[in-house]
């Protein structure tokens, strides 16, 4: 039961969009400092295109991690569950 508890609090603590969002800002404050020292960053097509490839790619990986320690928490179940069937 202990863990069962603990995997419903990890899972809330390791919320996909929170992580986003702060990212997103905290990407958004960068670019911003970047085009106060040089205005021709504005119109750099290049640079958001990396950058949205980049949080797409992050997003991904998050999630693929949230998908691992999921299935990682079933297979551990399971095995508890065969062992007090067994």
């Amino acid at each position: 039961m202990i863990k069962i508890i603990r995997l419903v609090k990890g899972i809330e603590i390791y919320d996909v969009k929170m992580m986003m969002d702060w990212l997103k800002e905290k990407n958004t404050q960068r670019v911003m400092t970047q085009i106060e020292k040089d205005p021709t960053l504005l119109q750099n097509l290049d640079l958001d295109q990396n950058n949205i490839d980049f949080l797409f790619n992050v997003r991904y990986g998050l999630k693929i991690s949230k998908l691992f320690l999921m299935i990682i928490n079933v297979a551990y179940f399971t095995g508890v569950i065969w062992i007090i069937f067994c």
